[in-house]
């Protein structure tokens, strides 16, 4: 293996670790959306009773 290959191997490594990260991030995000509108949701029908 050439130090080109090599490169290019670490270059996608860490773009697709990169990638990995931000997805995790953004479903992290979306779960605590979720879950404060659904505590929301849940306060007002409570408050409603």
């Amino acid at each position: 293996m050439n130090d080109l290959t090599i490169q290019y191997m670490t270059d996608f490594y860490s773009y697709d670790m990169c990638i990995q990260k931000s997805n995790l991030q953004n479903f992290m995000f979306n779960i605590g959306y979720i879950i404060f509108i659904s505590t929301n949701i849940l306060a007002y029908v409570y408050s409603t009773i």
